[in-house]
């Protein structure tokens, strides 16, 4: 019998993709100054662009989960306290330098997974590749 390939990795949020939000922010709050909008619709298209921009990043700088685990049990994400959450593996995309790993928790929930080359290394992201490649395909829950 063939023995689960393992693989844990640790999840941190990505240089890249924070730059890459803030960037955007960045332009969208030109573009609304550099229209030709009234002076106080200029200002509650800021506010509002701040207000969303503060939201996706605090989306990506807080995780709900550290770790991602696969072992012969299956695949474990892992919160602060090493408290442990069993997941099935929805679905994977590669998107050139980026993984996007989809993984189904209790019914209904869903958890995505972007890794960019900044948040994990080389070797483990080789190892992940073949791990992902090895599991059966799975889409929907």
């Amino acid at each position: 019998m063939k023995s689960a390939p393992t693989i844990a990795f640790d999840i941190r949020p990505s240089r890249i993709l924070t730059g890459l939000i803030v960037l955007v922010v960045m332009l969208a709050m030109v573009g609304v100054v550099a229209s030709g909008l009234d002076p106080r619709v200029k200002f509650i298209g800021v506010v509002v662009v701040a207000l969303l921009s503060a939201q996706a990043l605090r989306k990506q700088l807080r995780r709900i989960y550290r770790r991602v685990a696969r072992d012969a049990s299956g695949w474990q994400l892992v919160r602060d306290h090493d408290e442990s959450v069993p997941a099935k593996l929805g679905g994977h995309t590669r998107l050139g330098p980026l993984i996007v790993i989809e993984f189904l928790l209790s019914p209904g929930q869903r958890f995505h997974c972007l890794l960019t080359p900044d948040v994990i290394d080389a070797e483990s992201r080789r190892r992940l590749l073949l791990v992902l490649a090895s599991e059966p395909k799975n889409r929907g829950g």
